[in-house]
């Protein structure tokens, strides 16, 4: 659900949002995991940056499942288009967890060690957190900016997702810290079945593994062993739903 104060989803409002950046439509596509050739085909049938762009935010529009305005502002923000993030990011939906607020995120992370690596495995732009690494000297500080990027920014933001991450930096004192909020989220069973018909025309299926923090030394062993695709995708959703320490539809 979007912001109160956000227009509509649309093309023409999308495109409104961010024509300043047309001259980098091509990096805005990427940042949206526009696939490249999708976005050589849109050169091949239109002939300017504005026409280049208003097709690849109805493309985007077509074809992304959940597609948000923190979706947007985060591609901005990656491209490091931060004014025009800047002037659309009262856009951002807001989140309905109640628990995930700033206290308790900063909480959650404060025994992290590296805050700069945590905010890479969150997905933060490295433009943001050279940002927040100058504008602020102590590590507390530093952590607490960042969480409120995620929180604002982010185009997914979940307990689970948190959890993830923890896992994947190995950050065991993190980790019992998150469990408490965990156990209040509620959602769909999450089944193998179920994920592999909700992510059906993910054909990426190496890169998806990669956002869901799968090793890549087991994606690799997954791609020599198995040859067919939707057989691969379906192994490494097992390895996601029998390792990662809460697995959730928001993950």
């Amino acid at each position: 659900m979007a912001s109160s104060k956000a227009p509509r989803l649309t093309t023409a409002n999308v495109l409104k949002a961010v024509k300043g950046v047309a001259q980098n439509w091509s990096r805005l596509g990427i940042q949206l995991r526009i696939p490249v050739s999708t976005l050589y085909d849109i050169t091949q049938h239109h002939s300017d940056d504005r026409r280049w762009l208003e097709a690849l935010i109805q493309h985007w529009l077509k074809v992304d499942p959940s597609p948000t305005w923190r979706r947007v502002i985060y591609a901005l923000d990656g491209i490091e288009e931060h004014r025009t993030a800047d002037s659309i990011r009262q856009y951002a939906e807001p989140l309905t967890d109640p628990t995930l607020t700033l206290h308790n995120v900063t909480t959650v992370v404060a025994p992290v060690r590296d805050w700069d690596n945590l905010g890479d495995c969150l997905g933060v732009p490295e433009a943001k957190r050279t940002a927040i690494d100058s504008k602020y000297s102590t590590d507390e500080k530093k952590k607490e900016a960042l969480m409120d990027y995620w929180l604002r920014c982010s185009p997914v933001v979940s307990w689970g997702r948190l959890a993830g991450k923890l896992h994947y930096l190995e950050e065991k004192q993190s980790l019992q810290l998150v469990q408490r909020y965990l156990k209040k989220t509620s959602e769909p069973t999450l089944t193998l079945n179920n994920l592999c018909r909700g992510v059906a025309e993910v054909e990426d299926w190496r890169g998806l593994g990669q956002l869901l923090c799968v090793p890549l030394s087991k994606l690799d062993e997954i791609k020599a062993q198995y040859h067919d695709r939707a057989e691969a995708k379906r192994q490494m959703l097992h390895h996601f739903l029998t390792s990662y320490p809460a697995p959730s539809w928001q993950v």
